[in-house]
């Protein structure tokens, strides 16, 4: 990454630290004021209470609404260090992110799938791969959606235009991803809060819409209450209150089991979702430009999914009222308290269910976009590849791979056009063969997730990436490496058979036969594959691949890595090069290393 990027970050993590700690020092000064004004609620009463007892309570009110006032501010403040501290933090972390330490990203080890199109053999998640080095989810949905977008390559041409579309806006408005993350944080901090969260809103309601309990609900708080109002004014005995207090206990304890089990569901969940509040806000009250964003923006409604949370959010919480052992138990015997709440969370749930998951949808979309958005904030240097409506193109200039250092990193030219295309790579060990394929898989993927690519330019057309790089056996499942390796050629001849368009990068296949089984066995692949009109690029040691190009002057064509012998060492360029590799290492390293 350009240092103009790096400076930008470190510059900005200098501006969030400062302000850090000017806020820690308001901290302390009004932790100091709360202090004073606390004490002096007991202090102003007794001092004033010899001469004027009514001075006495005006004095401590006094205290105590400044009281209250200082710790809403306190609150207020502690929230802004958190969150400038987040900001801080990310920062930090996208400045050694510009000098290649990402490993304090999430790496998505939960979505590696060795059966998957292509995902595992291009390292596209797990520890080092290209999801924890693209990935700055703020949400778990984000993080999901993301995923999706790194494993399905079969994109249209227009699905990929509007791609590029979103991240090319987001990649422009870096405070705003930034606070975007920073509210994702708090979300982060709670994450099996915001887990259990999404279970409760796919839970069937508490009252199964049955209108008769809410009804009783309601009859037996207004009557508790006017039955207290008239004992009071000593109209009516105080025996009655005493009645209407069992009838409610009565009531309330046929639901108390499951009252608690819908608790324990939502409890405790009223800052999640006053979180969610603030990041669905964050996105509504943005000024966007691209019609895709807006269309998802518009899912959110005008401002109805955050003030929707944000309602949700003090139901809950006026429900964990019931933590309070006194306050629970005084206002349940007077008006069922905990069952006020559970209706009217349930009013709300049955009010947006149809909406709950548009906004989260939603949020979890633009999660995504905004890690690919950050990526080419990252890489300036980096170019939106050129969508080509053709049967098949694939061309690029100077393309290398993104996760590899820039100022080691070895670019080259490459090209697939047509139909019925194959390049056959040939190269010594070590020489760089393995790498240049999941260079061209893994720039492919980005190009159709609406991403830049590692290139000076790079035209394609949409098309489904499938490769047979790593084979595994398996004792448990009693398949050998060769049977693995030829079910996983069969699903890509039926793949083809069934209509698939693929791009096909194939790395020394049939390794678990003998050479001779091999060559034979390779060809007749290619050829098939040459036959069915596929497109691709192989990796192979196998010289005698190359023959091919004469038989098929038009379908395939020879590359190589080569590899040189200079006072003694091996010396590697790189570079790819026309023809077929003339130099062998092999036996140059086993003697060399002493083992013949």
């Amino acid at each position: 990454m350009p240092n103009i990027v790096a400076n930008i970050y470190q510059k900005k993590q200098v501006e969030y630290n400062n302000l850090i700690n000017k806020l820690k020092q308001q901290i302390r000064i009004i932790s100091f004021f709360r202090l004073i004004f606390f004490v002096g609620i007991f202090v102003a009463f007794f001092y004033f209470y010899s001469s004027s007892l009514k001075l006495a309570i005006i004095s401590s009110l006094i205290c105590l609404t400044i009281f209250l006032y200082l710790i809403k501010l306190f609150l207020n403040k502690k929230y802004l260090f958190n969150f400038n501290s987040y900001l801080a933090q990310i920062n930090g972390e996208e400045y050694k992110a510009c000098n290649h330490n990402y490993t304090f990203f999430e790496d998505g080890n939960e979505f590696i799938d060795k059966e998957h199109d292509y995902s595992f053999d291009l390292d596209i998640f797990g520890k080092g791969s290209l999801f924890q080095y693209l990935n700055r989810s703020a949400t778990l949905l984000g993080k999901k959606r993301l995923a999706v977008f790194l494993q399905n390559s079969d994109n249209s041409i227009s699905e990929i235009s509007k791609k590029q579309e979103i991240v090319s806006e987001l990649s422009t408005k870096l405070d705003w991803r930034q606070k975007f993350i920073a509210y994702g944080k708090f979300l982060n901090s709670e994450k099996n809060k915001s887990i259990n969260f999404s279970h409760w809103l796919n839970s069937s309601h508490f009252f199964s819409n049955n209108k008769l309990n809410k009804i009783i609900i309601y009859v037996l708080s207004c009557l508790t209450i006017v039955i207290i109002s008239l004992a009071i004014f000593k109209i009516i005995p105080y025996a009655a209150i005493a009645v209407t207090i069992v009838y409610q206990l009565i009531f309330y304890t046929f639901f108390s089991k499951r009252i608690n089990d819908y608790h324990n569901k939502i409890s405790k969940y009223s800052s999640v979702l006053e979180n969610y509040s603030r990041i669905f806000k964050h996105i509504e009250n943005s000024d966007w430009i691209s019609e895709v964003i807006r269309k998802q923006v518009d899912l959110l409604g005008n401002n109805k999914a955050s003030n929707a949370t944000a309602k949700l959010s003090s139901l809950v919480g006026m429900l964990d009222t019931r933590l309070s052992i006194l306050l629970g138990f005084i206002l349940n015997w007077i008006v069922l308290w905990d069952l006020q709440c559970i209706h009217r969370i349930e009013d709300w749930k049955v009010k947006y269910e149809k909406d709950i998951n548009n906004w989260f949808n939603s949020l979890g979309t633009i999660d995504a976009f905004q890690s690919l958005a950050n990526f080419k904030f990252n890489h300036p240097n980096y170019i939106v590849p050129e969508l080509v409506d053709k049967a098949f193109v694939f061309k690029t200039e100077n393309m290398g791979h993104p996760l590899l250092i820039e100022n080691e990193r070895i670019n080259n030219d490459f090209s697939c056009v047509d139909k019925a295309n194959f390049t056959i790579i040939t190269g010594a060990n070590m020489a760089g063969k393995s790498t240049f394929l999941r260079t061209v898989g893994v720039n492919l993927i980005l190009a159709m997730a609406g991403a830049p690519v590692c290139a000076s330019k790079l035209q394609f057309t949409p098309v489904k990436v499938f490769s047979s790089m790593r084979t595994d056996d398996s004792l448990q499942r009693n398949k050998s490496y060769f049977f693995a390796e030829l079910q996983r050629l069969k699903i890509i001849i039926n793949k083809i058979n069934s209509g698939e368009n693929l791009f096909l990068i194939l790395d020394e296949i049939l390794k678990g036969t003998n050479s001779k089984d091999k060559e034979i066995g390779s060809k007749a692949f290619l050829k098939k594959l040459i036959k069915l009109k596929a497109n691709g690029i192989i990796a192979t040691h196998d010289l005698s691949l190359g023959e091919l190009e004469k038989e098929f002057p038009g379908n395939i064509k020879n590359m190589c890595f080569e590899v040189q012998i200079v006072n003694n060492e091996l010396i590697f360029d790189y570079k790819l090069y026309f023809g077929i590799t003339k130099n062998l290492n092999a036996s140059f390293l086993l003697n060399k290393m002493g083992i013949i």
